[in-house]
């Protein structure tokens, strides 16, 4: 599979304690979020910080998914907005969840899509919330955000 990636350009999302990417791989560091969930817990911040000051280590990273809570809404946007000033510098992309597309909150993701750290938006949530992916296309090419 690596070699159809690497003959693509095409990169990985690392979710383990170590990224290990093919030389020159484009890749991105998802936080786990999705993956604790499914194991009935919450993502370990203080471990998911660990693994982003790798992540500057390993070098290449290209995206880099914020602290969330899976269909989370407002409590999902207020770690991701406290973690990253705690977090080292890569291009991070805020995971919206359910009821971010809704006022107020709508407001408060356009407001944080403003911070310069913040390269784009990453749709979370659940399946029915990914029905709202035009929006959050919308809502990120206003803001000049991938």
């Amino acid at each position: 599979m690596v070699a159809a990636l690497q003959g693509r350009g095409w990169g990985r999302m690392f979710v383990g304690a170590k990224p290990t990417p093919y030389p020159g791989e484009p890749w991105g560091l998802d936080n786990g979020a999705y993956a604790d969930h499914l194991k009935g817990r919450r993502l370990d911040v203080p471990e998911f910080r660990i693994r982003a000051e790798r992540a500057t280590e390993t070098g290449g990273c290209i995206m880099a998914v914020l602290p969330d809570i899976v269909g989370g809404g407002e409590e999902s946007l207020d770690l991701s907005m406290a973690e990253i000033d705690r977090l080292p510098a890569l291009p991070w992309y805020l995971a919206v969840q359910d009821g971010m597309h809704l006022q107020p909150l709508w407001g408060r993701v356009c407001e944080a899509l403003k911070d310069e750290r913040i390269k784009g938006v990453f749709l979370g949530g659940t399946n029915r919330f990914k029905l709202t992916a035009r929006t959050w296309r919308h809502t990120a090419d206003m803001r000049d955000k991938k």
